[in-house]
């Protein structure tokens, strides 16, 4: 008795750690990409790049067999089609004046990667919660990192305060969306922690998350927040919280028409258009391969169209700089996701964390490139194909003591 109790408090404390490493890591690599000396290159963390070193690990000293889904052979479809049109047009393109694509093809192989990683690591539902923690702890620094760098550096827009950060050249936009997050997270953090201090910790979470997303004036971060809101079952709460944006937005127009203004200038909302408009026309005239990974400035300047590095819209980024396959591509995960990840989730109010993050991000595709470019869309599809493995590893457990 004595041997056996040993063994399981010593395989609990092996539990304990192996959750921490957990925790500590995917916090780490879900800070936004914007902190000096700590993100390297194309969007990654220095913690980034112990990937591929977990799935040797995985591999080689663990003795098991790595599960790659369908999902992640996509996704290193995608690497290598956007590695063959760098390449492509490095070689052949005029408006090409180096390989700045570099970082998006690694970029692509890492979020391969990191679905491979989260499905054969986070194999039962208190790792799960372990990961929703880590994410929401490393939005909540981003959250604090931002408003450190506002504190250095203020920026006002008709004498309210603006969450844009000029020291670290930190976008209003950007932010927006790492906000938007943060907001619906913590949202879905306050429902279903049991514990009542740790509960309303969220709830205050929450609405320092959505008074900061208010103060980029991003539209588009907004607007995602208040529809993932609303997706969920309690109607009243929602109600509430909307109302009092009303009331707080109806303050701001009161003290200053500035931020109507921010939200209604027809030039702002042309310019927009107009991205889309050249984006599509540049997939068009280059189908197969488009424009090269990180080229569609400079693609855009040699065309005399609207010049931007992101055409605000990541579908037709990624379309424009890498061709129409890669969109069929995505356009296949997002069903799948869609299909799986919004409607196909039970109720259980575990999950609804995950269904957020998916809401959230697929919002913001006709807004910026960043559901793309950032690696948050991705984390939540390794959790939905650790769901679905748990699932399925249950069902099959209970059949098997059925049969019994």
């Amino acid at each position: 008795m004595i041997k056996n109790t040993n063994f399981i408090i010593q395989n609990r404390a092996c539990c304990v750690n192996y959750n921490l490493f957990i925790y500590a890591f995917a916090t780490l690599s879900t800070i936004a990409p914007f902190v000096p000396y700590f993100t390297i290159y194309g969007n990654m963390s220095a913690v980034d790049i112990f990937v591929p070193f977990l799935l040797f690990w995985l591999a080689v000293f663990k003795n098991n067999r790595i599960i790659i889904p369908w999902q992640a052979v996509l996704i290193f479809i995608i690497a290598l089609i956007a590695l063959v049109s760098l390449t492509y047009n490095y070689l052949f393109s005029q408006y090409v004046d180096g390989l700045h694509g570099v970082g998006q093809v690694i970029r692509w192989f890492y979020f391969g990667s990191i679905v491979v990683l989260i499905i054969n690591y986070i194999q039962d539902v208190r790792k799960i919660i372990v990961v929703y923690n880590a994410i929401m702890t490393g939005l909540i620094v981003t959250l604090l990192y931002a408003w450190y760098g506002w504190y250095n550096s203020p920026v006002h827009f008709g004498g309210i305060p603006m969450l844009h950060v000029i020291d670290f050249d930190l976008n209003r936009n950007y932010l927006g969306y790492f906000l938007s997050l943060g907001s619906v997270l913590s949202y879905s953090m306050f429902f279903i922690s049991k514990n009542t201090v740790i509960k309303y910790l969220f709830l205050l979470i929450f609405f320092l998350f959505l008074f900061s997303t208010v103060l980029t004036f991003s539209k588009g971060a907004l607007l995602s927040v208040f529809i993932a809101l609303l997706t969920y079952f309690n109607v009243w709460f929602v109600a509430f919280i909307v109302i009092a944006l009303l009331l707080f937005g109806n303050y701001i127009m009161i003290i200053q028409s500035n931020y109507v203004d921010r939200f209604t200038t027809s030039s702002y909302n042309d310019e927009r258009l107009q991205f889309v408009l050249d984006a599509i026309l540049a997939i068009f005239n280059n189908p197969l391969l488009g424009v090269g990974p990180g080229n569609y400035k400079s693609y855009s300047d040699y065309v005399n169209a609207q010049v931007t590095s992101d055409p605000h819209n990541a579908l037709l980024w990624v379309g424009a700089e890498s061709g129409l396959l890669v969109v069929l591509i995505i356009l296949i995960i997002i069903i799948w996701l869609t299909k799986h990840g919004i409607f196909g989730l039970s109720k259980n109010p575990v999950l609804s964390p995950l269904r957020s993050l998916i809401i959230v991000n697929f919002l913001n595709i006709p807004i910026h490139g960043l559901t793309f470019s950032m690696k948050y869309f991705w984390i939540s599809i390794g959790l939905l194909l650790s769901i679905n493995f748990i699932s399925k590893k249950m069902h099959h457990s209970s059949d098997n003591r059925g049969s019994y």
